[in-house]
C-alpha cells in the first residue's frame, strides 16, 4: 500500500472510532396516549407528543409523570368537552397514586362554597355525579369526566370545589372587581395592580374566545372575572398542605403560567413546586412544533381535535335568541 493511502486508511479508521466513541443521537420519544376517542387528525405528526418548552425536548410520559409526583401542585388543563384529555389526566393522577402520593383533587367544575355538598357525596362515580348534580353544571356529560373521578374516588382523595361562587363571577363580569367586598378582595390577592401587558392579553383571550361577540366595554370586567377565578382556584390548591399537594382540573386557560392559577399559587408559596400540564388539540396546518408559538405551560401534551367544527359557528348559534 502506498504511503499516501495508508495514511489516509489510518486516518479514516481514527475517524470511525472517534464517531464510534462519540455522543450517540437520543432515541425518539415515543407518541403515547392512545388508543383515542377523538378522531380528527389522530394521524398527525404532534399526536400523543408531550413537549416541554423550557428544556425545548419531547419527553415521555413516564417522565412526566414522575416530574408531576416531585411537584407539591400540579395543573390538568383541558378542553372541557375532550374525553381524552380526561383519559389523561387521569393516567397522571393514577401515576401520582403509584408514586405513593394522595393529593387532593380540586376541579373549576364545583365552586367552594359547595364544599360541604362534596364532602357528604358518595364514593360511586355515578351516584356521587348524582348527588352534586353534575347534570345542571354545563360542562360536559359525567360520562367523559368519569376517568378522572374513577380515579379520584377509587383511591379515596378528597376532591375540592375550587371556582369562584358563581353568583360572585357574574357579577364581576358585570360590574369589575369593585364590586366583590374588601375582605374577599384582600383574600384573593386582587386589590394589586395588573401590568398593562397583561390586562390586554387577559382581554385579547376574551374577545376572541367570545368570537368577537361581546360589547368592548365589557372586555376588562370579563377578563376581571377570568382573574377572579384563578385567584379563587389558586386559594383553594394552596389551603392544602405543601406535603400533600393538590391536582387542579380546569380549563386550558386557567393553567397557564404566565397570568392563570401557577402565577396567583407563586405568589402565595413562593417555595411550593408547581407543574402546568395542559392538553392541547393539534391544528391540521400546524405539523412541527414551532408552528404553535409560545406555548405558557411546563409541558403540552398533544391529541387529536374533537371535531372539525367551526367554534364560533357553533357559539353563535347557541347564543342566538330563539325565534
Amino acid at each position: 500500500m502506498a504511503r499516501g493511502a495508508w495514511c489516509r486508511s489510518l486516518l479514516a479508521l481514527a475517524a470511525t472510532a472517534l464517531l464510534g466513541c462519540g455522543p450517540s443521537r437520543p432515541p425518539e420519544v415515543p407518541a403515547t396516549g392512545g388508543p383515542w376517542l377523538a378522531s380528527v387528525d389522530a394521524g398527525h405528526p404532534l399526536v400523543g407528543r408531550i413537549w416541554e418548552p423550557d428544556r425545548a425536548a419531547f419527553v415521555s410520559s413516564d417522565e412526566l409523570v414522575a416530574r408531576a409526583a416531585a411537584a407539591s401542585y400540579v395543573l390538568l388543563g383541558e378542553r372541557h368537552d375532550h374525553g381524552d384529555h380526561h383519559r389523561l389526566q387521569a393516567r397522571v393522577l393514577r401515576g401520582l397514586v403509584r408514586a405513593r402520593r394522595t393529593p387532593a383533587l380540586a376541579v373549576e367544575m364545583v365552586d367552594v362554597d359547595e364544599q360541604p355538598l362534596l364532602d357528604r357525596a358518595p364514593v360511586e362515580p355515578d351516584a356521587f355525579a348524582t348527588a352534586i348534580g353534575w347534570d345542571a353544571r354545563g360542562f360536559a356529560p359525567f360520562s367523559s369526566y368519569r376517568p378522572v373521578f374513577e380515579a379520584a374516588l377509587g383511591d379515596e382523595l378528597r376532591v375540592l370545589g375550587a371556582n369562584l361562587p358563581h353568583a360572585k363571577a357574574k357579577a364581576v363580569a358585570r360590574g369589575g372587581l369593585g364590586v366583590l367586598d374588601e375582605e374577599t378582595r384582600r383574600r384573593l390577592s386582587l386589590d394589586a395592580p395588573v401590568p398593562a401587558d397583561e390586562a390586554r392579553s387577559r382581554q385579547e383571550e376574551i374577545r376572541v374566545s367570545h368570537c368577537d361577540s361581546l360589547p368592548p366595554r365589557l372586555l376588562p370586567t370579563m377578563a376581571d372575572a377570568q382573574r377572579a377565578r384563578d385567584a379563587q382556584m389558586a386559594e383553594v390548591l394552596a389551603q392544602v398542605p405543601v406535603a400533600q399537594g393538590a391536582v387542579l382540573i380546569a380549563g386550558a386557560g386557567h393553567a397557564r403560567r404566565d397570568r392563570g392559577v401557577p402565577a396567583h399559587l407563586a405568589r402565595k408559596l413562593p417555595g411550593a413546586t408547581i407543574l402546568s400540564i395542559a392538553f392541547v388539540e393539534v391544528e391540521h396546518d400546524k405539523s412541527n412544533i414551532e408552528d404553535y408559538g409560545a406555548l405558557p405551560y411546563d409541558a403540552v401534551w398533544f391529541t387529536p381535535r374533537l371535531d372539525d367544527l367551526d367554534p364560533c359557528r357553533a357559539f353563535r348559534k347557541r347564543s342566538a335568541p330563539p325565534p
